[in-house]
């Protein structure tokens, strides 16, 4: 978790938050034949990693260029994100609060995550992401275990590392726009038309 020094890695970060120094996340995806473990810094006010290691598993195959395309560091930066977000932001990411007297760390209220979250540029532009939303949310509808099928924006969630209430309102956008049918009411995780526009 690191020592909680400014002066390795830390830094302010958009948002108004403030990174309190580097550290280190890995991450296992069943998907690779090895384990990647991220250096995370602040760098030009971004949560944004300082190195990418690779480590072939026990028993595992080499590490080749041709797997190398497997590794999906964007997606593991924003899964760590959510998972800092998850703790609201107390452990490593803070608000820096000045009065007169002292300098004090808090944790991350909703609404400064949000922001730290747009100025990370995580929420790409519709035109690209709702596609990929819509097929994931078609792809748990059919799944064969019925807990997934019962709450596709949760799977939506999961499968595209974005936390569970920005998988909902890209879900009820890719309704808007078409590319799926009417929410069902009372099915896990989505929110009404009505929720969404007054949100905007």
């Amino acid at each position: 978790m690191g020592t909680g020094t400014t002066d390795e890695g830390g830094g302010p970060l958009d948002g108004g938050l403030f990174l309190v120094n580097r550290f280190t996340a890995t991450v296992d995806d069943p998907s690779l034949p090895f384990l990647v473990t991220l250096v995370l810094v602040a760098h030009g006010r971004r949560l944004a990693p300082e190195a990418v290691n690779l480590k072939m598993r026990p028993g595992g195959i080499p590490i080749t260029a041709t797997n190398l395309r497997a590794v999906k560091v964007d997606a593991y930066v924003a899964r760590i994100r959510d998972e800092v977000g998850a703790l609201d932001g107390g452990l490593l990411i803070v608000r820096r609060q000045e009065d007169s007297q002292s300098i004090r760390w808090s944790g991350v209220p909703d609404g400064d995550w949000s922001r730290f979250e747009d100025s990370q540029n995580r929420r790409r532009r519709p035109a690209d992401t709702l596609p990929a939303v819509a097929e994931a949310y078609r792809e748990a509808l059919g799944h064969p275990d019925s807990q997934i099928a019962a709450a596709p924006t949760m799977y939506v969630a999961e499968k595209l590392f974005y936390s569970r209430g920005h998988a909902s309102r890209l879900v009820t956008q890719a309704r808007k726009v078409g590319l799926l049918g009417d929410a069902i009411p009372g099915r896990a995780g989505e929110i009404a038309q009505s929720e969404m526009e007054g949100n905007q």
